[in-house]
């Protein structure tokens, strides 16, 4: 938590709200998505937070679905 509140302090002005800040700053750490600094959304909600993560979770495993196996390389994605 240390090493992420570090890098992203310099973005506070980014999510405006004190406590939807502090609670993506530890889910976001908890996480295993990884966002260039800055470049998430202006958050209102702890459940923006929540659905936005978990966005990027279902991303992150149709990629993996997709590419972690050459025999799906040919099929259409509607087909996984």
């Amino acid at each position: 938590m240390k090493r992420w509140k570090k890098v992203l302090e310099g973005n506070n002005d980014i999510i405006q709200d004190d406590d939807v800040r502090e609670y993506f700053y530890q889910e976001y750490a908890k996480s295993n998505i990884k966002v260039t600094p800055g470049h998430w959304p202006n958050f209102k909600s702890r459940k923006e937070v929540d659905e936005w993560i978990n966005h990027l979770q279902k991303l992150e495993s149709i990629f993996d679905t997709l590419f972690d196996d050459k025999d799906n390389c040919d099929k259409d994605i509607e087909d996984i």
